[in-house]
């Protein structure tokens, strides 16, 4: 049988587990009481309130799906209840951005990199009654590049293991430092509670201030990745290009003699694999400047021109 020794021996483990736990949770209801202020309630005249995250001055973010219409908005910080006013959308990456003068609390900290995955991290939201709600959670995967819409993706998105929750959305991803990982939304994966990397977040908050809306640089082509046949490789190891199968009409590429058939080899004289490729070259300050693509047709190669729309101004 264990002796006196042993037995004590487990009860000192006993003691220091119950004694970690206590610290941990502790140091968790710590962590959601210096958090919960800066975690607002957004109400809605023609709908259910939603959850808010003061990340500047008079400044708030919040999930785009939750807030449908821009009129009767007023945030909640406390007992402290202000209007707010739309300052931009963009409805691709689901952030909004509202000014809420004189709304006060102090501005949530964006983290400066990604969380990894397995890392510990804790949900904060604003309930249906406005409450604060906690949650744990691990990123279970940091997937990228995310198709949000037609022709945009996002370049990484921080899954979770958060079940849908009525104000789980536009509320705030903690790491272990208190900082604001992401944003957490379920507008964006079907049936499932993903997070908005904290530099989308900054992107977004700089854009939607400086134009209200966030710029997004397009061609006007409908493209799909297929194999080269030998006789048509450009270059040595080149066996894939992307096959032009819809042009928009008086679009950008079709200004610049893009056609149907044709096919896309490189840009600005890089190689090109795939789409994911293209999209990162039609970033927001190349709208209104010239991209050369590099094309190959009935055989022959050539080089065109095209000067690089804005998304949504008219909307690979």
């Amino acid at each position: 049988m264990p002796g006196v020794g042993y037995r004590e021996s487990r009860r000192n483990d006993i003691v220091s587990s119950q004694s970690l736990w206590q610290q941990l949770s502790g140091d968790i209801a710590a962590q959601v009481q210096r958090a919960a202020a800066s975690v607002v309630r957004i109400d809605v005249a023609s709908g259910r309130p939603a959850t808010g995250l003061i990340v500047a001055p008079d400044l708030v973010i919040a999930a785009d799906h939750a807030l449908a219409a821009d009129d009767e908005l007023a945030v909640t910080r406390d007992d402290q209840r202000v209007p707010g006013a739309v300052v931009g959308r963009d409805p691709v990456s689901d952030l909004v951005v509202l000014r809420a003068s004189g709304l006060g609390g102090s501005p949530l900290t964006l983290a400066a990199t990604l969380p990894q995955v397995g890392e510990i991290v804790l949900a904060l939201w604003r309930d249906w009654r406005g409450g604060v709600a906690a949650g744990l959670s691990v990123v279970a995967g940091l997937p990228g590049p995310f198709r949000v819409a037609r022709g945009t993706s996002l370049d990484v998105l921080i899954r979770t293991t958060l079940l849908p929750a009525r104000g789980v959305s536009g509320g705030a991803i903690l790491d272990a430092n208190g900082r604001v990982a992401g944003m957490s939304t379920a507008g964006l994966a079907r049936g499932s509670v993903v997070a908005l990397p904290a530099a989308v977040v900054r992107h977004a908050l700089e854009e939607l201030q400086a134009h209200g809306r966030i710029r997004r640089g397009y061609v006007g082509v409908a493209l799909q990745r297929v194999r080269l046949p030998a006789d048509q490789r450009v270059a040595e190891g080149k066996r894939t290009a992307l096959l032009v199968v819809g042009v928009e009409e008086e679009g950008p590429a079709a200004s610049a003699g893009v056609r149907i058939g044709d096919l896309v080899v490189g840009c600005d004289g890089e190689q090109l694999s795939d789409i994911e490729e293209l999209q990162a070259a039609l970033r927001p300050d190349r709208v209104g400047q010239s991209i050369e693509l590099d094309l190959l047709r009935g055989g022959s190669t050539l080089r065109l021109a095209v000067t690089v729309g804005e998304r949504g101004r008219r909307a690979a």
